[in-house]
């Protein structure tokens, strides 16, 4: 089968695809992505031209009108078309199956320029301007259109609110459980520390989620409301109990709230076992370095607003470490029968508590091994591949 994958978030799907030699499969991605200057930034693949297609896709042209861009015309020569990010707006006029595997705001604000005020390639809402409001007023309908007439909507790892508010407002059904699909991550790159860790009594707990900690029904709506705060207090009533404990931050060139978090460590008094680090270039760490961060600490934790989780805690779970990330159990339910390794606590009492309870070695052990076991059952990208295969045969009936 000739597969195309348009967008950032589907490389590592991609790469799972292309291990199957009846596949011909490509991956499409803007120059501009972020992925390139962050994930993938020593990433050999992207070298591999037949595999990875980088170009401009996003010209303003393009945008405006789609139906003559250079990508449909690309796009056109495959079976089927795996799309995320901006890729809706094309799927209408490539005169094949096309289906949406939306990756977070591409279907919580992309479709609703109004309400979400701006089309940021950063992803983050903020004071409105008039590139923003006009580039959102363009790409908004656009987005609507394409997603309502994709061949299919697939949810990344499960039905979660912020999908299903948004598919709710496009008056378009709820994808059931067969129509989701656990998101793909490299489990070679992100795997355990092959050496072994020595005992130490003072935990590092790992904390790189950006920033998001002000809230507006907006933010919630469209799952970006990271709610950093909740955990940093659980962090700091842990200490002031005696946990042996260090927190280190990641300095964001996207994180809106950072000045708020650095007052409140002040007020919690909790600076001198705060550590922020930056990546030396580009946005953000690599897929290897983060790895190397994730294996050196002791306790990763990702999101604590929407209810559901992204990469952070899948590439931390894959490393064999305890993840604090709050989700929505029914949503899990529809990929995860068999339960979820998520450490769950939603305040700083319950936070402060486990982290006290992590201490003990064998528990960290323990909560690890759940961890590392979960994420190569259901995120390994070969895995994630097989089943995709099978929901294109059923999706369009080969």
């Amino acid at each position: 089968m000739r597969i195309a994958l348009f967008g950032p978030s589907l490389f590592r799907l991609a790469v799972g695809l292309r291990s199957n030699p009846a596949n011909s499969v490509v991956w499409y991605v803007d120059k501009n992505s972020f992925i390139l200057q962050r994930e993938l930034r020593d990433e050999p693949l992207i070298n591999d031209r037949d595999f990875c297609r980088i170009d401009h896709w996003y010209s303003k042209d393009a945008l405006i009108f789609p139906s003559n861009s250079k990508i449909v015309s690309e796009l056109r020569e495959f079976d089927v078309i795996l799309t995320a990010d901006l890729g809706p707006l094309f799927g209408p006029y490539c005169e094949k199956p096309y289906i949406f595997l939306p990756a977070g705001g591409d279907l919580t604000s992309a479709p609703f320029p109004l309400k979400s005020r701006a089309i940021r390639r950063s992803g983050i809402a903020g004071i409105r301007n008039f590139k923003d409001i006009l580039f959102a007023s363009v790409i908004g309908p656009q987005m609507r259109t394409g997603i309502k007439l994709a061949t299919a909507i697939w949810l990344w790892s499960g039905p979660f609110e912020p999908y299903l508010l948004a598919l709710n407002r496009l008056g378009i059904r709820a994808p059931s459980n067969s129509e989701c699909l656990p998101a793909a991550i490299d489990t070679e790159i992100f795997k355990p520390k092959l050496a072994e860790t020595e005992p130490h009594e003072e935990l590092t707990i790992f904390y790189p989620s950006r920033i998001m900690s002000s809230t507006s029904n907006f933010l919630k709506e469209t799952g970006q409301w990271k709610q950093n705060d909740v955990f940093i207090r659980g962090v700091a009533e842990a200490h002031q109990a005696g946990a042996k404990i260090n927190l280190t931050l990641i300095e964001h060139p996207i994180s809106p709230d950072e000045k708020n978090i650095h007052d409140l460590l002040n007020d919690l008094e909790i600076n001198e076992i705060t550590k922020w680090i930056r990546p030396n270039k580009g946005l953000g760490f690599s897929w290897r370095q983060l790895a190397e961060l994730y294996q050196n600490a002791d306790i990763v934790a990702d999101d604590f607003g929407a209810g559901w989780f992204g990469t952070v805690a899948l590439e931390a779970a894959a490393c064999g470490k305890p993840i604090f990330n709050p989700v929505d159990e029914v949503a899990m339910q529809a990929l995860y029968k068999d339960g979820h390794p998520f450490l769950t606590d939603d305040t700083p009492e319950t936070i402060a508590e486990t982290i006290i309870h992590l201490q003990d070695e064998s528990v960290r052990v323990e909560k690890g091994k759940a961890s590392q076991e979960w994420a190569t059952r259901y995120h390994n990208s070969y895995k994630v591949a097989e089943r995709c295969e099978k929901m294109l045969v059923d999706t369009l009936g080969q």
